[in-house]
């Protein structure tokens, strides 16, 4: 490609239009510099592009006003920017869909794998979905950038679910205020070696089931990012969520603010933390039923763990399930937590008496064959129970 391509798709709920490579064929887009991105998609709604790759340019994908669409199957790398944005200012996105993609190798620039919304609420970005999304290698991004995909300010109502981010020079995820006006929901994601916190959000967030490990900071921070005018950090949910810290030294899962706004809860997480303390938490939160190996116990019913080794099958390995002999088993507690926290890391359902952690330990074995320790997209039985279900667009 030499020149710019501008892409319009306008279909109906009844007629998306579809652009996608031939079955059996691998169709790229190449531009071999950064005068333009790979394609500026405008105006468009109901519509799915699958099936393609695009390599080289500014940014990959770039939608500057889109509704109702699908991007799935896509591959993205070697861009000199972000891979695939939705942040033009003035813009309301909504209903976007982004599944099964893989974005890597994203430049020297802010260089996110995914960035959606804009500072200040400039534009929205709301009732998306990121779901079996691979993101990795964004370490040559500019410091403090290179997130594996950042969710700005005001946008509201968005599910990433079941996302694999690896080596990334920024938060796996980080996450801004949804301004009250829906709360986002982070569920069921692996993020493994970041050079910055491994999820971060601000306020407005479900954290659930998600395994974070190797992050160079906080494996779970809330903090005050662009928090909505005349408030506080508030409304943050943490659960069952996996965290191992070897060689950082900043707390594994930390909410530290001067003026912590309501409703925030921290529990049933596994948290180890080899170099620092497990948890750094502002009083006023709700805290229970937490493992903790680092540090000294927080809130009620904390567990003093052993050394991971100990508590999973095999951390070499990556593999993070429980052990038979695991404190975590039959640890947790339902007590305040919301009736959508029904299933783990697995999608499998979770007992009454559950096990602390991102797993639910049904068996000696994980049920889920897929190996961490491979990379790439994550399999299992969430694939075929996501699969069964109705599309969000």
């Amino acid at each position: 490609m030499t020149s710019r391509i501008g892409v319009t798709l306008q279909g109906t709920a009844s007629a998306p239009i579809t652009v996608q490579g031939q079955a059996g064929k691998v169709v790229k887009f190449y531009r071999g510099n950064a005068n333009q991105n790979a394609w500026d998609i405008a105006s468009s709604r109901y519509f799915v592009i699958q099936n393609l790759e695009f390599i080289g340019s500014s940014r990959g994908l770039r939608f500057e006003s889109a509704t109702n669409g699908v991007v799935q199957n896509v591959k993205v790398h070697d861009t000199a920017e972000t891979g695939i944005s939705c942040n033009n200012y003035g813009s309301n996105y909504t209903n976007m869909v982004f599944r099964y993609n893989e974005v890597y190798n994203t430049g020297s620039a802010t260089s996110e794998c995914f960035y959606v919304g804009c500072q200040d609420s400039g534009c929205i970005f709301s009732n998306g979905l990121f779901e079996f999304n691979y993101c990795h290698d964004t370490m040559s991004a500019t410091a403090g950038y290179g997130s594996g995909i950042q969710v700005k300010t005001g946008s509201y109502s968005n599910i990433l679910r079941n996302n694999v981010f690896r080596n990334t020079k920024g938060p796996g995820i980080l996450m801004y205020d949804d301004y009250n006006r829906g709360v986002n929901t982070i569920e069921g994601n692996y993020i493994y070696t970041t050079s910055d916190n491994g999820i971060q959000v601000t306020s407005g967030a479900r954290v659930i089931n998600n395994i974070v490990i190797a992050a160079a900071a906080n494996g779970i921070r809330g903090q005050n990012n662009q928090v909505m005018p005349g408030s506080q950090v508030r409304n943050l949910f943490f659960a069952f969520n996996t965290v191992v810290l070897r060689t950082s030294t900043s707390p594994s899962l930390r909410v530290d603010t001067s003026s912590l706004g309501s409703t925030i809860t921290i529990s049933n997480n596994a948290v180890w933390s080899y170099q620092g303390a497990a948890y750094s938490i502002t009083s006023g939160a709700t805290i229970n039923n937490n493992g903790y190996y680092g540090g000294s116990a927080v809130g009620t019913a904390s567990v003093a763990l052993r050394d991971v080794a100990t508590e999973v099958l095999n951390p070499t390995a990556e593999n993070w399930y429980p052990s038979t002999t695991s404190r975590l088993i039959s640890a947790g507690s339902r007590q305040g937590l919301s009736s959508a926290v029904t299933q783990d890391f697995n999608c499998l359902s979770r007992s009454q008496t559950p096990t602390i952690g991102a797993y639910e330990k049904s068996s000696n074995t994980n049920p889920n064959p897929w190996n961490l320790s491979q990379g790439g997209f994550k399999q299992g039985n969430c694939v075929a129970q996501i699969r069964s279900t109705t599309s969000r667009v």
